[in-house]
């Protein structure tokens, strides 16, 4: 395969060397908070504002960036309001209280949509809290697209995971899209992220359309072949079961015959 998938493909197996050290830091970004004895604190919601504000910036797909402490911000991120977060931690609730740490204390988090998170609210002292949150927004909100989803459920950093996380880097290599940008469904209106729309594109025999045209792969060359068969292994290797995954063995085996 002398072609410039196989050039992408030994610069996504350098990257990985990378890509793995921020997944395992995301993992503990979102597993992090300490089960320390719960102190007794404040909850009130008293009127405050975080030095957030909009830009006037656009992503590629059409999403207003924010800045935060001075730093722009991913727009895919969410935003909320003190109001929100008082509202969905009941108050800032003691019995909400899951850990504290030298910035604060974490309290559990139920969003209007249902979605439970983890909401850390900065003591007055913590004079070097921002430079700190903003690394855990460029991490836990970027990276975490390359996560394989058993990650999240406590299951740990396994080969299968690291394959998933590398076939994830290859598909954004070759679409020049990120794994956090949202992406629209083929029926319907949903968005969904990038993986689920390779997926959907490749069961619906319409790999060559994710092909950043920037390449510029023929549409009936041998590079468009080689293409598709890369597409044709990536669904096993991003499937959301992991035992469903071939072993990095098996992948490379498949890669070869490409």
């Amino acid at each position: 395969m002398d072609t410039p998938l196989v050039a992408l493909i030994v610069v996504a197996g350098t990257s990985l060397a990378v890509a793995v050290p921020c997944l395992l830091l995301a993992l503990l970004c979102r597993r992090h908070s300490s089960r320390k004895s719960q102190r007794c604190c404040s909850a009130s919601a008293a009127a405050s504002t975080l030095p957030v504000s909009a830009s006037a910036g656009t992503t590629p797909a059409g999403c207003p960036s924010w800045s935060f402490y001075g730093t722009t911000a991913d727009a895919s991120l969410q935003k909320l309001s003190l109001a929100d977060l008082a509202a969905a931690t009941g108050g800032f609730s003691p019995d909400n209280t899951i850990g504290d740490g030298s910035f604060g204390f974490v309290y559990r988090a139920v969003l209007p949509d249902g979605a439970a998170v983890a909401v850390k609210r900065l003591s007055g002292d913590a004079t070097r809290a921002p430079i700190q949150i903003l690394g855990m927004i460029d991490v836990c909100g970027i990276s975490n697209r390359y996560v394989a989803p058993e990650i999240w459920d406590g299951v740990g950093a396994t080969v299968k995971a690291d394959l998933y996380s590398f076939v994830v880097l290859v598909i954004e290599l070759v679409t020049g899209l990120r794994p956090s940008w949202p992406m629209k469904a083929s029926k319907g209106e949903k968005e969904v992220d990038l993986v689920d729309w390779a997926r959907e594109k490749i069961g619906e025999g319409q790999a060559s359309e994710i092909l950043d045209h920037r390449m510029g792969i023929q549409a009936q060359g041998k590079e468009m072949e080689e293409a598709k068969g890369l597409f044709e292994i990536a669904p096993r290797c991003i499937d959301s079961a992991a035992k469903n995954r071939p072993t990095m063995e098996e992948a490379v085996a498949m890669l070869n015959k490409i």
